[in-house]
Formats: C-alpha cells, sequence, structure tokens
C-alpha cells in the first residue's frame, strides 16, 4: 500500500481532493470513520475543518487536504466563490515562501 511506503520512507506527503466522505458524519456513519481512522492511524491530520460544500438545508466537508507533516504550521482556508457547488481550498506551510520563491505561485487549471 502506498501509504505503508510513505511512512516507511518517512516522507512528507500531502493528500488532497474531493473525497465524496463528509467529516461531518465521522461520528454517524462507519465508512467515513474507518476513512479518517485509517489516515490518522498513518499520522495524517485533515487540515480543513468548516464546510466545503454547503447548500439551503445541509452543508457536508467532502473535500479535505491531508497531511503527514505535523512539524509545520499550516494556514488553511476555504475560498468562499460561486464557481463551482463545492468551494476551493488552500494550505501554506510555514517557510515555504522564501525570497527565491516568493513570487512563484503553483495551481491547476481546468
Amino acid at each position: 500500500m502506498v501509504l505503508d511506503r510513505i511512512k516507511t520512507e518517512n516522507k512528507v506527503c500531502y493528500i488532497l481532493g474531493d473525497f465524496n466522505i463528509d467529516y461531518l458524519k465521522y461520528d454517524d456513519n462507519a465508512n467515513v470513520g474507518s476513512f479518517y481512522d485509517l489516515m490518522f492511524s498513518y499520522s495524517f491530520k485533515h487540515l480543513i475543518e468548516n464546510p466545503t460544500r454547503v447548500q439551503l438545508n445541509s452543508s457536508s466537508i467532502r473535500d479535505n487536504i491531508f497531511c503527514n507533516d505535523l512539524t509545520h504550521h499550516h494556514t488553511t482556508g476555504i475560498l468562499v466563490a460561486d464557481i463551482s457547488d463545492h468551494y476551493p481550498i488552500f494550505s501554506i506551510r510555514a517557510n515555504d515562501i522564501t525570497s527565491s520563491n516568493s513570487n512563484k505561485i503553483t495551481y491547476r487549471a481546468n
């Protein structure tokens, strides 16, 4: 399993995306609990704490960023924008921005 290799080799890893697994249902749904327990067992912490999909009668945290680098402080957030039915998320790790790369921005465009 990839997570075993990451842990064995002591690699810093970020896993992010739309997981379609609602973290807000952690206590109510065994499958959600199993997924998050698996991530926690490999020392991954979820960095997004607030809903990333909000509708009139419900909200969910289906988009997340997991990281096994617990030595750095992460500034995370949600960009409230109506470009999709999910809000974009971000994470900035402390000390990632230096004078040599402060103008570099990496992104994925559709």
